[in-house]
């Protein structure tokens, strides 16, 4: 038997790349092999800005000084980054800033640059890692009657390969998500795992682009030539009306700016896909200038030098009642795809990729006792993320000005949305939650050990069954 544990990440965005430099840093690297399989040729610019703050930025640090220069050199580093929420919409109080929070430290990059600095130096240092580019999986199964490598791949281009244990970090559509959950459906007798595969369209649509600050600049002079400099060069901005809102702030170093337009297309809301569309689409400025007429000239300034936007149909998934089952984990949008609203996806990836990979790398992990760090991982991260998930479409009604009771009353919407962000903002901090995880896993392995726990006639040991059912929530099913 190979006594390394052949770890098989399927995508290499936010959570994939985070999970690979965790395992680096923490596991034995003599106990790992790792293969990140990426669906893309390369890691392109494709993709819009994020931004990581909070508890979530802690992880940042954790990770190392290297990462963090890196992080540095390609973006924005704050030790207190300020956020505005302004109506802007040219209605009674519109122009007036409601709320502006202190952030603490955070950082707000584009999305490549961000994968880019933590895989970068990983590959380039590590001879346990594998990238694999061009890869995407069309479907895997899982052999209960082998110990080693029961996991097998195959991909579109023709390719296998084995792994002892499979996390999807393959986003949104996320292929793991449906076969775990086919796969879970048929073993635990609950066929009803099965409808909450497929994504659906959230009812929200969202205009992003990226533009050069200088087209900012050069407009707002013209617009304002007695205003200063437009605010986006020091501070992130929520700008809000009743029929939209903006997400928008700088990026590498305030060469450019990173801009998302909101609103809601609420007919389809709730279908597994959208008649005769895709998912995103190219599109001109035409619909976002028509949907921002009468803002403030601030907004105009911004949106009126977009030449091209992409236009995202937002979809979401679950929530799910788990993340795992078996050797088999999600993460990130592949478990809780949300709507951005919170800005909580990124950081919510990058939470279940360093907790995940902290309980991957305890000594305690062997290929028996897989099963048990997922459920770990899984009985610690999803009562977050799930509420992250439900937070992120409450929010989404509050930047459109929109109380829960159909109040248009703006300090309660700024106090709404300052709650709605405390759960990872606020509440806790990452390492705790990590001790938390590595603790259960510890009780888990010494129940198991003291139960003696032995393999059934299948092949599969009797306490990963255990562990199973008990990630199936009874209640939480649709």
């Amino acid at each position: 038997m190979t006594s390394k544990l052949h770890i098989a990440i399927v995508g290499s965005g936010v959570a994939g790349s985070a999970l690979a430099s965790t395992l680096l840093k923490y596991a034995n690297q003599d106990a790992f092999e790792i293969d990140v399989y990426e669906a893309a040729a390369e890691i392109d610019d494709v993709g819009a800005g994020v931004t990581i703050y909070g508890r979530s930025f802690d992880i940042i640090a954790a990770l190392g000084e290297e990462l963090k220069d890196e992080l540095e050199r390609v973006g924005d580093i704050s030790q207190s980054l300020i956020f505005d929420f302004m109506r802007m919409d040219g209605k009674e109080g519109s122009g007036k800033v409601v709320s502006s929070r202190a952030l603490g430290a955070g950082c707000s990059f584009h999305r490549a640059d961000f994968r880019r600095a933590f895989l970068t130096k990983s590959l380039q240092t590590a001879p346990n890692l594998r990238m694999h580019f061009s890869k995407r999986l069309a479907s895997f199964t899982r052999d209960t009657t082998k110990t080693e490598f029961p996991i097998s791949m195959t991909f579109r281009d023709g390719t296998t390969a084995v792994a002892d244990v499979l996390l999807g970090c393959d986003g949104v559509r996320s292929p793991i998500r449906h076969g775990m959950l086919d796969i879970a459906a048929t073993e635990l007798e609950q066929p009803e795992l099965r409808k909450l595969g497929p994504a659906w369209f959230s009812g929200w649509v969202t205009h992003r682009s990226i533009i050069p600050m200088e087209d900012l600049d050069a407009e707002w002079a013209r617009m304002a030539p007695d205003a200063g400099p437009h605010r986006l060069h020091t501070e992130s901005c929520l700008y809000s009306g009743k029929n939209a809102h903006i997400i928008s702030y700088a990026l590498r170093h305030e060469k450019e700016v990173n801009i998302g337009v909101f609103a809601l297309e609420p007919s389809a809301m709730g279908k597994a896909e959208l008649p005769l569309e895709r998912w995103v689409k190219h599109c001109g400025p035409e619909p976002v200038l028509e949907l921002l007429e009468g803002w403030e000239p601030e907004v105009l300034a911004m949106a009126r030098p977009v030449k091209e936007y992409q236009k995202w149909y937002i979809h979401v998934s679950g929530p799910l009642p788990t993340y795992v089952h078996d050797q088999i984990a999600l993460l990130g949008d592949a478990a809780h795809s949300m709507t951005p609203h919170n800005g909580a996806g990124a950081n919510q990836a990058l939470e279940d990729a360093y907790l995940l990979g902290r309980v991957l790398a305890s000594p305690l992990v062997t290929r028996d006792t897989i099963p048990l760090a997922l459920k770990a991982y899984d009985t610690v991260r999803r009562p977050r993320g799930n509420a992250a998930h439900s937070k992120s479409f409450d929010t989404g009604s509050l930047c459109n000005l929109t109380t829960p009771d159909g109040r248009d009353d703006m300090d309660a919407v700024a106090a709404m949305l300052k709650d709605n962000t405390r759960l990872w903002f606020v509440l806790g901090k990452v390492e705790d939650d990590v001790q938390e995880a590595l603790s259960i896993l510890s009780a888990s392995v010494k129940a198991a050990e003291a139960s003696g726990a032995s393999r059934d006639g299948a092949g599969t040991p009797t306490v990963a069954k255990t562990v199973l059912e008990a990630s199936v929530v009874p209640g939480l099913v649709a």
